[in-house]
């Protein structure tokens, strides 16, 4: 699969460390991992698309959603003003929030320290917090894919990625007419086995129990595989419908 066009920098993969509430101590309580697409400009005014699961620990298939967002992120400013961003997540969002987040953040000794104010869960009440977050490594040549369930990310109402050796879906849909949205996520993981040559396999580590959505991601994750070209505004089948793909190429093969 070769690089689409247009897009700047590298899909990457974050990690949360540590969440304190300030100006409490830091803590950590839930897995949460992002997968973010390469950005469609290198400064102010570039957007890239973002998938944001926090599960509950020890991480399992029985773990609880303690946040599940996804959307696009716009980058405000940049060095040397603080770098600031913006989460939307109007569409997809299991804590029912349409409203925007925005954040400052620091690259200091190899980890971003987030800065902002958010909604702590334990109090109901918008509290200054800080996250400290960590990069995850990607292997160079490795294929990545972001789809949207429409041509518009703004309208879509299910997201899902392929980056490294994780996956995710995460949509906000009505079941039938007239009926209320539900939220649901999917994250798979790549593992290698220890026997030398075998291929390796992906498993769901995390479901809702949408079976739909679950197999939806699963032919995603056989599509990234394939050394298939697929450009940014194509279409792809997955399951019963189209995807719009947002970002789609191999790990350090950046136009």
């Amino acid at each position: 699969m070769t690089s689409s066009t247009g897009m700047y920098g590298e899909p990457f993969i974050s990690v949360r460390e540590t969440i304190a509430w300030l100006p409490g101590a830091p803590f950590e309580d839930s897995d949460v991992l992002v997968l973010s697409s390469r950005s469609t400009s290198p400064g102010v005014g570039g957007t890239l698309l973002y998938l944001d699961l926090r599960l509950s620990l020890p991480l399992s298939r029985a773990s609880i959603t303690s946040w599940g967002l996804a959307g696009l992120r716009h980058t405000l400013s940049v060095a040397p003003d603080p770098v600031r961003h913006r989460w939307d997540h109007a569409t997809v969002d299991s804590r029912g929030d349409p409203n925007p987040d925005e954040g400052e953040v620091v690259h200091r000794d190899g980890r971003d320290i987030e800065t902002g104010v958010g909604v702590n869960p334990a109090t109901g009440n918008k509290e200054p917090y800080e996250e400290i977050w960590r990069d995850e490594p990607l292997l160079e040549g490795s294929p990545f894919i972001f789809v949207t369930s429409s041509r518009d990310a703004n309208e879509a109402t299910a997201f899902m990625a392929v980056l490294g050796p994780h996956a995710l879906a995460l949509s906000q849909e009505s079941a039938a007419p007239n009926s209320p949205k539900k939220f649901h996520a999917v994250r798979m993981h790549q593992s290698r086995s220890a026997n030398e040559g075998a291929e390796p396999s992906w498993n769901i580590v995390f479901s809702t129990s949408n079976q739909e959505l679950e197999e939806e991601l699963g032919a995603l994750v056989g599509l990234a595989s394939q050394e298939h070209e697929h450009t940014r505004g194509s279409e792809v089948s997955l399951g019963l419908r189209r995807w719009a793909v947002w970002d789609a190429g191999l790990q350090g093969a950046s136009d």
